[in-house]
């Protein structure tokens, strides 16, 4: 029963790349995992609550031995990855005599060693654990592994090129790998590059457009309207604005547990609180020392916030935003004398927070991406009639679902494009330039963790602008 259902799955659910595909069963996993036999209930309960976490590797081992389709042994391995992804302690057993011997050294050990060495920040011996297993079953997802260990765990994006290319030439025309390509060339600031390779996997990408529609309509008709009517407010519903009071409370509590409980190799969320964290404090001790206001437009959870106003306690560190719970959430997790939380709409309150005397900074991160370009040049109108000197933001920067391309600022068809879901693609250097600002610092990243959906091409941008 269980094998037919991860087939059907497989059939009418991963059509896409192995990245992908797995990607998208996965939520799907424990639930169908669940209707084993009584001896595997838990194969891949979360190991925070499993009482026999110790024990499933041992059975994930024996069903993996059972699996008798390709696609099936891949769905294990990348189930079995996120497992071990989720809690570091089983980077450590893994390499252990026993569960060597006790997976045979096939390739789902290989995998979960990997990327259990990765999430404790073992770069470089996940690394070699990657090239062993190419070495002994040079599958596409084997390079994809290793590629990500060279440029989001590395850095190093030309690196990961190469390896992706002698993936490439031992699987011609492979869409995960040609994706991956395309995306770093894209990081690098190769734009035409990245897109050349796009165009070689054109048919794929359309499928995948095709399968998230009518949603990529709906969202290409709101922020067409959005512009040419010039809407600054942004409607509630699942579809556009989701951040009821409940909503949020949920999703607060998630990112806290995630930044405090796991590492940047770990989960995105870690990895947003690590780069807020590191970012903000270079620009506070290298760009402008003199910085004495930090506002965050957004706030949600001020984990990376209560970490910088613990660094910098003459600096007056301000988090905003609408939900009443998150004010009350933030105090109660955060308090610190120079770390303060408002509920308001930002733009009535924003005239108000800079501190006079010294210059301020505005900041956002993946808040931009759910609001409407008029909204933002507005507000950042607003910081500049306000004195405020600098604005940073993390927001998407990544393949549109609408055009099927990656963009450069100067290149982009409008203000805003649709990215995926509730999201947009905004061009902020132009936002920017109309409110008054220059950007000085720019760095496009990719997401620090191991799998991720990056055969959608999912990618960020860090910028500081300057008031001119």
């Amino acid at each position: 029963m269980l094998r037919e259902k991860i087939k059907y799955i497989i059939k009418n659910n991963l059509s896409q790349d192995k990245v992908e595909r797995l990607s998208n069963a996965k939520k799907y996993s424990a639930k169908l995992l669940s209707e084993m036999s009584g001896s595997i209930d838990h194969l891949f309960d979360d190991p925070i609550y499993s009482r026999t976490e110790y024990e499933d590797l041992n059975r994930i081992a024996k069903y993996y031995n059972k699996c008798a389709s390709k696609k099936e042994k891949e769905f294990m391995i990348y189930s079995l990855m996120g497992k071990v992804m989720s809690d570091v302690r089983y980077g450590k057993i893994l390499e252990s005599e026993y569960l060597k011997n006790v997976f045979n050294n096939q390739s789902i050990y290989k995998y979960a060693l990997g990327i259990g060495q990765y999430s404790n920040g073992n770069v470089e011996k996940a690394m070699q654990t990657f090239k062993e297993e190419i070495n002994n079953n040079a599958a596409p997802f084997a390079y994809l592994c290793l590629s990500r260990c060279q440029s989001a765990g590395l850095g190093d994006d030309n690196k990961a090129i190469e390896i992706l290319l002698s993936g490439l030439e031992r699987h011609p025309k492979d869409y995960s790998l040609t994706l991956s390509i395309a995306s770093a060339y894209f990081r690098l600031g190769n734009t035409k590059r990245a897109n050349e390779y796009l165009n070689t996997i054109e048919e794929e990408l359309k499928i995948l457009k095709k399968s998230e529609q009518p949603g990529i309509d709906m969202q290409i008709n709101e922020i067409n309207t959005a512009l040419s009517q010039k809407i600054t407010i942004r409607g509630k519903g699942n579809s556009r604005d989701r951040y009821t009071e409940e909503y949020s409370e949920k999703c607060w509590n998630a990112l806290w547990y995630r930044m405090n409980l796991q590492n940047r190799f770990q989960h995105g969320w870690a990895w947003l609180n690590y780069l807020y964290d590191t970012k903000i404090e270079k620009i506070l001790r290298e760009l402008d020392p003199g910085i004495r206001t930090v506002i965050n437009f957004g706030v949600y959870c001020a984990n990376p916030d209560y970490l910088l106003a613990k660094k910098f306690p003459n600096t007056k560190f301000i988090g905003v935003d609408r939900e009443r719970i998150t004010k009350s959430l933030n105090e109660r997790a955060f308090n610190l004398p120079n770390l303060h939380f408002f509920v308001a709409d930002i733009m009535d309150i924003l005239p108000s927070l800079p501190q006079k005397g010294s210059p301020s900074l505005l900041f956002h991160a993946r808040t931009g991406t759910l609001c409407y370009p008029e909204f933002l040049r507005n507000l950042y109108k607003s910081c500049a009639n306000s004195g405020i000197e600098y604005i940073s933001l993390f927001e998407n920067a990544s393949l549109s679902r609408d055009t099927l391309k990656f963009h450069d600022y100067e290149n982009m068809p409008s203000d805003s494009i649709c990215y995926r879901s509730v999201m947009f693609i905004h061009n902020y250097r132009k936002i920017l330039d109309d409110a008054g600002y220059k950007i000085i610092e720019s760095e496009r990243l990719q997401s620090m963790t191991l799998i991720e959906k990056d055969a959608w091409g999912d990618n960020h941008v860090f910028l500081t602008a300057k008031l001119k």
